[in-house]
């Protein structure tokens, strides 16, 4: 919800002070952006075996650890430490906590097989350093990112092993040292390499690239028409129609980060212009694009998780999230009916909503990249193989018009 006010109070006259994120134009932006474009293009070379093919294998955990490098570099590059920072420019203690994290991971990546296959040892005074060194990013990095509240919820599971010796009833426990915490947390392949970090690597990277695809093609566009041909002659329309367009656009992407960019800037001014307050539009947004990753076919991060868990199929995991996702959005639905029959707000003008057949007929080739990703997905594809293959269908898709063909300009900007 934070996210979308900031960014609708943003304007391009007051971005250099409002503006949560920093930016960086000329020289200095155009490297970063062809840093981040050659770093999309190594994962999604990684994914599909490239490098296999020349005798280079990386081992996962290398793999994982220059996947970390990168955002961790992005966080303390992009996001400001405060209100007052920079917007312009990195300051030194933001490039010193890029370097930094360089090196902690620079040292996974070199020691990687001897740290998985020595003998149970106690961690040595250098990777306890880079352990807290990485303790302490993260946890900076999630301030950042996410708020103070997730920040210090980390800090104090990171700090309840060493008082658990105290705590009353059920959580006494045994208190651990400080180097095996480190051993845990950074040397184990259990604590901060672990699953969910090479899903983030392997599986999350694409689908987020598959988003930013499917917003520079005219996908995205195509699915809020779509949502404001449906819904928007309804009272309470473009609430309505954002929840739509979320649920639609969220359940090819599985983000709900990607959800908001992507859907969020054009239906919350479109809320507020109708009479929805600012922070009722940011909070309907927001709520929409979350449940994107529950929607099916495609779910969020955690649904890939209980795969691995639990060795269920994935076709179990979607089944058994319909009817959850479908009473999510029905009772989203609900609320925003009644808040709309409650402050009198009405539906968009009819003159001002696309025609349905319009819309489809000039969409239609978006439907085939969605419609090859449900079916292999279907038929037991990986997840990571059915969305390349649909990275693929939604290039060539894309050609069928003149206006929305994707060359290597538009592919660039989808890669950063």
């Amino acid at each position: 919800v934070d996210w979308c006010l900031e960014s609708m109070k943003e304007s391009p006259q007051d971005s250099e002070t409002v503006s949560t994120r920093r930016s960086f134009p000329g020289r200095g932006g155009q490297i970063l952006k062809w840093i981040t474009v050659s770093f999309a293009l190594y994962c999604v070379l990684y994914i599909v075996g490239f490098f296999q093919y020349f005798d280079v294998f990386i081992f996962p955990r290398r793999h994982d650890a220059v996947f970390f490098i990168f955002v961790i570099a992005s966080t303390f590059i992009y996001c400001p430490a405060t209100r007052r920072s920079p917007r312009n420019r990195v300051p030194w203690y933001d490039v010193l906590a890029v370097l930094l994290g360089t090196v902690v991971n620079v040292y996974i990546i070199t020691y990687a097989l001897d740290i998985s296959s020595r003998p149970y040892q106690l961690p040595s005074i250098l990777e306890v350093a880079f352990g807290l060194i990485t303790i302490i990013l993260i946890l900076e990095g999630v301030r950042r990112t996410a708020g103070i509240s997730l920040a210090t919820l980390g800090a104090i599971f990171f700090t309840y092993p060493f008082v658990a010796e105290w705590m009353p009833g059920f959580l006494d426990g045994r208190n651990q040292s400080l180097f095996r915490m480190v051993e845990i947390l950074y040397i184990y392949p259990a604590g901060i390499y672990s699953t969910t970090l090479h899903l983030l690597a392997v599986l999350v990277v694409v689908f987020l690239i598959f988003g930013a695809f499917l917003s520079v093609s005219g996908a995205g566009n195509f699915l809020i028409n779509i949502s404001y041909a449906l819904m928007g002659r309804y009272r309470g329309g473009p609430a309505k129609v954002a929840v739509m367009a979320s649920s639609l656009f969220g359940s090819i992407n599985g983000s709900g980060a990607a959800n908001v960019a992507a859907t969020g800037v054009i239906t919350i001014p479109l809320m507020k212009k109708l009479g929805y307050k600012p922070h009722y539009a940011a909070a309907v947004e927001a709520v929409a694009s979350n449940g994107g990753q529950i929607m099916p076919p495609v779910l969020g991060l955690t649904a890939f998780l209980i795969m691995d868990f639990l060795g269920v199929s994935y076709i179990q995991i979607v089944l058994a999230a319909i009817i959850p996702a479908l009473l999510y959005y029905a009772a989203l639905f609900t609320m925003i009916h009644l808040e709309a029959v409650k402050t009198g707000i009405q539906s968009i003008p009819r003159s001002e909503l696309p025609s349905i057949r319009k819309t489809f007929a000039e969409g239609w080739p978006f439907l085939v990249p969605m419609i090859l990703l449900v079916t292999l997905l279907g038929l037991q594809f990986s997840a990571q193989t059915a969305c390349l293959y649909s990275i693929g269908a939604l290039i060539i898709a894309s050609w069928f018009k003149k206006d929305t063909r994707m060359g290597w300009r538009k592919i660039s900007t989808a890669l950063d």
